[in-house]
């Protein structure tokens, strides 16, 4: 028994459910229809109608809903009344039942709110008098509709009134009205005219604007190309110029490596013969004395020419390495070239010292050039000064460049790179 009591509350309460979605979702629904009932009233009042007759319970509705639902569907019938009327009133026009039609157009005036609306069944009131010939209403009617702001009725009552007097044979005045007739057609042709028109120039200025803003983009799109293109250019004049005069200059050094090379490799066999002339007995040495002034002049002349070929090969890394010992420069303000310079510089005096260093151990350029530094014989105040550094500091980059370079705590750096 309790099992079913409880079966009955849960089906009531599932019935529930339901019946409050179910109106939930019917609720959702008119208002929608209410909304496009809205939205259509003025221009199509028999849709309108004809929508509102689709609602299947309006006496379901409730609150502020069926407040808008009554009165949407007021406004519809008092619309759809007005058409109606003119509708029957012309449909008895047209078969000759010239008394109804001027009780339908009647009524319409009376019951109509709108002021252009009134004037439009005036205008056709008007013609319904013409026919059955009552000319003193009919004219009462058109004159009536003169002043309508519709273009159209005030036209057509000129018209009206004009065929009146070219019947009558007034064709002064029916000359007139037709006159004004014509114009007032005249201004509205006009009007639609100049919109015409006003629309053509509205739609050339577009386009024509639209193709000048074509024109400045594509403009702006060859000019960006263009000087990425002469950007690109340049680039690469210049790292071709700076590779061939790269080139150029270690070819330059390298030459002048092998003569001082070649030198040396004379001076050494000229000190050979000459230490070889001086271990001879007396009396042999005074004869070779001539032959040791020569190897002595040759060696002092091979001498001088390595000088000067380190001279002019080492300018650029002299004057650095100067700016260095004197403080007006630092290696955080050091160009690659300036780097660069003496390096090669010490490549030349030193027998490639660098180059040996590079290949034979893998250090920084940081470390690099603190092996040169040391090579040409910085002092540690010195390297402190260079290196814009504490001595902490530089005793750190002197232990990971022992390190770096295979040697032990007890071993010497200053001793191994100046062997080196």
């Amino acid at each position: 028994m309790r099992a079913m009591n409880a079966g009955m509350k849960n089906g009531i309460n599932l019935l529930m459910i339901l019946v409050l979605f179910i109106s939930c979702v019917q609720e959702k629904e008119d208002n929608n229809v209410l909304r496009r009932v809205e939205a259509c009233m003025e221009l199509f009042p028999d849709s309108a109608l004809s929508l509102l007759s689709q609602i299947e319970c309006p006496e379901c509705m409730r609150g502020q809903q069926r407040a808008d639902y009554a009165l949407l569907l007021t406004q519809a019938l008092d619309k759809n009344y007005l058409d109606n009327l003119q509708l029957l009133g012309l449909i008895a026009n047209n078969e000759k039942r010239y008394p109804q039609a001027i009780e339908y157009f009647s009524n319409a005036m009376e019951v109509c709110d709108n002021l252009n609306d009134k004037y439009r069944y005036s205008l056709s009131l008007g013609r319904v008098y013409s026919e059955v010939g009552q000319k003193k209403k009919a004219e009462d009617c058109f004159v009536s509709c003169i002043n309508a702001t519709n273009i159209f009725v005030s036209s057509g009552a000129y018209y009206y009134l004009a065929d009146m007097h070219k019947k009558d044979g007034n064709y002064l005045k029916a000359f007139l009205y037709k006159e004004k007739s014509d114009s007032l057609l005249e201004v509205t042709r006009n009007a639609e005219l100049q919109k015409q028109l006003l629309d053509l120039q509205n739609k050339y200025e577009n386009d024509k604007l639209i193709l000048e803003n074509k024109q400045i983009r594509l403009e702006n799109e060859k000019q960006t190309y263009f000087y990425l293109f002469l950007f690109v250019f340049i680039l690469g004049l210049g790292i071709i110029a700076f590779f061939l005069v790269r080139k150029r200059y270690r070819t330059k050094l390298l030459r002048n490596v092998e003569i001082i090379g070649n030198n040396n490799a004379i001076i050494n066999r000229y000190a050979c013969r000459i230490a070889e002339l001086e271990n001879v007995s007396l009396q042999e040495r005074q004869a070779k004395k001539e032959e040791i002034g020569i190897l002595n002049r040759k060696i002092l002349c091979l001498i001088a020419e390595n000088k000067r070929v380190c001279e002019n090969s080492s300018v650029d890394a002299l004057f650095v390495l100067e700016e260095l010992k004197q403080g007006n420069l630092i290696i955080s303000n050091m160009t690659i070239a300036e780097r660069q310079h003496i390096f090669d510089f010490l490549d030349l005096v030193h027998a490639n010292f660098i180059t040996r260093l590079k290949q034979e151990f893998d250090l920084t350029k940081n470390e690099l050039l603190l092996a040169a530094l040391l090579k040409v014989g910085f002092s540690n105040k010195q390297l402190m000064i260079v290196f814009d550094c504490e001595m902490k500091s530089i005793y750190k980059n002197r232990q990971r460049l022992k390190a770096d370079l295979g040697l032990t705590k007890n071993d010497s750096l200053e001793q191994m790179i100046m062997m080196y």
